[in-house]
């Protein structure tokens, strides 16, 4: 319970930088629908959001401390049911990221394959700042979330053709690559250098 809190409040004290932002960046480089907007919007919280449920390092917690996990499925005999409950949350963390990348950029771009590489190399640099913090670097983590992100497209497709709903919405002429680096940059500057001294 106490962890929800926290991560509902690092999204309201992160956002009033990243909605600004997002809003600014979304108007400066080209003219994008309402929905549109609003859909990047929420995908930037989002993405505040399993910042904060992973514990990604910042500025102040920053000590190099490695803890690893390269066997799957070990930790399963220590204590089956936590270990059977964390995974399962690990997989729900990223269902949003399958249904978000080809929502707001498209299925023509981001296929299957690419959304399952992308949330791979998410979960990827997750594990990689986490030698960097108190927590443990586990092999386990990237298979789950790689499975969410799968689950998440997955679950796109079905409700694309069971419940006849439209989803390709992307617009304007700015590239992907560029919209999502800056993304990712903007909210990891922040998460990293100003949410430690504002919570």
């Amino acid at each position: 319970m106490y962890r929800i809190f926290f991560i509902l409040l690092d999204i309201i004290v992160v956002a009033i930088f990243t909605v600004p932002i997002g809003f600014f960046f979304q108007h400066f480089f080209t003219e994008r629908t309402k929905k549109r907007k609003l859909i990047f919007i929420l995908f930037s919280l989002y993405l505040i959001a399993v910042f904060s449920a992973v514990g990604i390092p910042d500025i102040r917690s920053l000590v190099f401390d490695p803890s690893l996990n390269i066997i799957p499925i070990i930790d399963i005999t220590n204590s089956p049911i936590s270990y059977i409950r964390n995974e399962l949350l690990n997989i729900l963390l990223f269902v949003p990221l399958g249904i978000f990348l080809p929502v707001i950029w498209s299925q023509d771009l981001f296929t299957l394959k690419r959304t399952v590489v992308f949330g791979l190399g998410l979960s990827f640099l997750i594990e990689v700042s986490q030698l960097f913090t108190f927590r443990l670097t586990d092999i386990d983590d990237i298979i789950t979330n790689v499975l969410g992100t799968a689950l998440g497209y997955y679950l796109l497709l079905y409700c694309k053709k069971h419940c006849n709903i439209k989803t390709d919405i992307v617009d304007g002429k700015i590239s992907a690559r560029v919209e999502l680096f800056v993304l990712f940059f903007y909210t990891t500057l922040i998460m990293f250098f100003v949410k430690p001294y504002i919570r």
